[in-house]
């Protein structure tokens, strides 16, 4: 179990990051992986994270290897997320 010194260092480090800019999360896409993973490979129906897009998951990862599972926990992505629109404009020769 965590002391309280080490949980008083990780609620003060959750409370110092602005939540409400450029993190994102979702319930029904898995944003964890890369999309070229998503398209590929099979979906397992199990929660798989790549680490290096869940900022929150040195702080999740006690919880979910005790209950194995990860329906009790939300991965938080942080990140930036700019959309374009495009044009394709078809030359028929």
């Amino acid at each position: 179990m965590f002391s309280s010194l080490v949980f008083c260092r990780y609620k003060r480090l959750l409370c110092s990051v602005d939540l409400s800019k450029d993190f994102f999360f979702s319930y029904s896409y898995n944003i964890m992986r890369s999309l070229q993973k998503n398209v590929t490979e099979k979906n397992t129906g199990q929660v798989v994270y790549e680490t290096m897009f869940v900022w929150n998951e040195f702080l999740t990862r006690a919880i979910r290897n005790h209950l194995k599972n990860t329906s009790w926990t939300v991965a938080l992505v942080h990140g930036f997320f700019k959309q374009y629109c495009l044009f394709i404009i078809e030359d028929h020769k």
